[in-house]
């Protein structure tokens, strides 16, 4: 290989390839621009004085590789050119490396992304003008962030500090023009926001969330060029005035979600005239109060949008304005507030949703049949609300796939594609592009029995229909036996009769069903066996009867899932089934059981009760024609009830008289 010495591309990333590239015959390749090495089994000299004379050599990546320490060669010169180091995964369990600055003035780019680093960020003294992107998360830095950052790399572009244990404010050398993306999630930074929002005219990306900032939200008017603020996490308090946000037109996702924000939501925070690009508004999580925002043109129907509202204290109806114009909402999030009302017909104009959550407020009412019209949906969670009627039968037509859900298209190229020339410096901003876009959406759900967040690319793998503790009457539609590719169904805590359809046996996708709480009758159908992926099966609290399905995955199910259905048999529970005691099929109110555990034919119960009812009554009859003594003391005791009872009634009401005259 080193007598390729033309060559300006190498790419060897992805192999098993061993020893140390020091000694390798990449170092005669004089003419390399690009090399690639990650995910192998190299050595790489921490030093990296064999590729000194690698003039020309602008990108090394070097990510999932082993790191080894080598002593300096007094006689060579550090690095003079414009390299650009990416040495992802190394585990150095070490302080920072200042050597690695100090030995590379001209360096470009430094990426040591989870690479164990401890103690506190020390930076060399000089200044590294040229030093543009820096990213050292996932590592265990403390302490606070140096205050002359910003003068020792007056020229950053991009600075990723995110998930360490950096404390304090944040420095004021920072609010430099040239800065376009800053990630400082992740950290107990406590202060410092306002001279940021100031200064960083040119910012891109702002992502501050989950840290310790308190106080009111500062203006951000000055962020001509954001497209993507996330303050999400925080201890931010006071309102969403008007000042807040100025002309935003590139601004693509807001997530001020998890503080304390109250009063109302300003009614154009969603529309095309404040956000015209925006994709993703969230402001769940606060203490926001009032009616829904106006939200009928948002982005002018050009591109998705996903609104997240819940967990707050919204109240007011969906009003019909919310739906104009507003076919390209994906993600509508408005759980756990005080809404109330009908969910609105309206609701079909809404054809590219994907994500429906409206559970934990008073919606009243039917479920709409206009749900039927969202064939894009993929989660519908309707639970904890008061809706009452049937099921619509044709929810059974909706695909309920969640694989049918993707993200907003971000570039022409895949994220930390490799490629050369120019391109390759945007394959950082590629990956950071793709993480905040992705992990932005996300979606609350019930399912196994557990509240579970799903965010980004999880999310778009979820499907289920949640319409738990309402007022729901009617049987379950055989219809729903068409969603072959749902993966969660809630039914519990309804009003529910009638059999189990055998057509669910056709969910083969479904891990979680839940029938508990109903008032389902018959048997549990055997052909449900089928179901493989099924991992929580619950039908407690019902009224059904005959053998319990033991087979397959339905043998992993305990006692809990089938409690309080007094006529089910067999494995788990000790009733074992016998021809004589355990009926195919009882009604609705045969649930009894005698204390000697046998079981009673409740239609001969009521007969022998009518029969006997009705004898006891011809015997007193037939006595009391027989036996004139006995007859006559039966009309005097009846008499003497009504004398007593009519003097009493007449006594009382003079009293009451005598006391309103008074």
């Amino acid at each position: 290989m080193q007598n390729l010495t033309g060559l300006e591309t190498l790419d060897l990333s992805g192999n098993q390839f061993t020893g140390n590239i020091g000694s390798s015959p990449l170092t005669h390749l004089l003419s390399l621009e690009y090399l690639a090495l990650s995910e192998n089994y190299f050595e790489i000299p921490d030093t990296f004085q064999a590729f000194a004379n690698h003039t020309k050599l602008k990108y090394f990546i070097g990510d999932s590789n082993q790191l080894v320490h080598e002593t300096i060669d007094q006689d060579v010169q550090p690095f003079t050119n414009g390299l650009n180091i990416n040495i992802l995964s190394f585990f150095l369990d070490e302080e920072f490396p200042t050597w690695l600055l100090e030995n590379n003035t001209r360096l470009n780019t430094l990426v040591l992304r989870n690479c164990s680093l401890l103690g506190s960020l020390q930076l060399p003294s000089q200044t590294l003008a040229y030093t543009t992107r820096i990213n050292i998360a996932q590592n265990n830095i403390q302490g606070h962030i140096p205050a002359n950052i910003g003068v020792v790399f007056p020229n950053l572009i991009q600075l990723d500090l995110s998930n360490n244990g950096l404390q304090g404010n944040i420095p004021s050398s920072l609010g430099l023009k040239s800065l376009h993306g800053l990630y400082l999630a992740n950290n107990h930074l406590s202060e410092g926001i306002q001279h940021l929002t100031k200064s960083c005219i040119n910012l891109v990306t702002l992502d501050l969330s989950n840290n310790d900032f308190r106080g009111t939200l500062p203006s951000f008017q000055h962020l001509l060029n954001t497209i993507t603020l996330d303050l999400h996490g925080n201890i931010l308090s006071g309102s969403l005035t008007q000042n807040i946000f100025g002309p935003s037109p590139n601004l693509g996702v807001l997530n001020l979600s998890n503080n304390s924000l109250e009063g109302f939501i300003p009614k154009d925070i969603c529309s095309s005239s404040k956000f015209p690009s925006l994709i993703i508004l969230d402001l769940s999580f606060n203490k926001l109060t009032g009616t829904l925002p106006y939200c009928s043109s948002f982005n002018n129907g050009y591109v998705p949008f996903s609104l997240l509202l819940n967990n707050n204290r919204l109240s007011g109806h969906m009003t019909d304005a919310f739906f104009n114009n507003a076919s390209m909402l994906m993600i509508l999030d408005l759980g756990n507030n005080d809404l109330s009302g009908h969910i609105p017909a309206e609701i079909e104009n809404l054809i590219n949703l994907e994500v429906l959550v409206l559970r934990g407020n008073q919606f009243h009412g039917q479920v709409p049949v206009q749900l039927c019209k969202l064939l894009t949906l993929s989660i519908l969670d309707l639970s904890s609300n008061s809706l009452y009627g049937s099921i619509p039968t044709c929810l059974g037509e909706i695909a309920f796939s969640g694989d049918i859900i993707a993200a907003p298209p971000l570039s022409s190229s895949e994220p930390g594609s490799r490629q050369t020339g120019k391109l390759a410096e945007l394959i950082e901003e590629r990956k950071y592009k793709s993480f905040e876009y992705e992990f932005s959406n996300k979606v609350q759900f019930t399912t196994k029995s557990q509240s579970y967040l799903y965010i980004g690319s999880a999310m778009y793998l979820m499907s289920g229909i949640d319409l738990s503790c309402n007022n729901i009457t009617g049987q379950i539609p055989r219809e729903l036996g068409n969603l072959s590719t749902l993966h969660a169904l809630n039914l519990s805590h309804n009003k529910l009769w009638g059999a189990i359809p055998t057509t669910l046996s056709n969910l083969k996708n479904i891990e979680s069903l839940d029938f508990s709480y109903n008032l389902l009758n018959g048997s549990i159908p055997p052909a449900l066996t089928t179901l493989n992926a099924i991992e929580v099966f619950m039908v407690a609290y019902n009224n059904l009867s005959g053998r319990i399905p033991y087979e397959v995955q339905f043998s992993t199910f305990d006692t809990n899932s089938y409690q309080g259905n007094f006529f089910l048999c067999g494995p788990p529970i000790s009733k074992n089934c016998t021809a004589d005691k355990s009926p195919s099929y009882i009604s609705k109110t045969a649930s009894y059981k005698d204390e000697d555990g046998d079981w009673i034919d409740m239609e001969s119960f009521y007969m022998t009760f009518v029969i006997s009812g009705v004898t006891m009554f011809l015997a007193v009859v037939i006595v009391m024609l027989i036996n004139p003594q006995w007859r006559n003391a039966l009309f005097y005791l009846v008499k003497t009830c009504i004398i007593s009872s009519y003097y009493y009634f007449e006594d009382n009401m003079r009293k009451l008289l005598r006391v309103r005259r008074v």
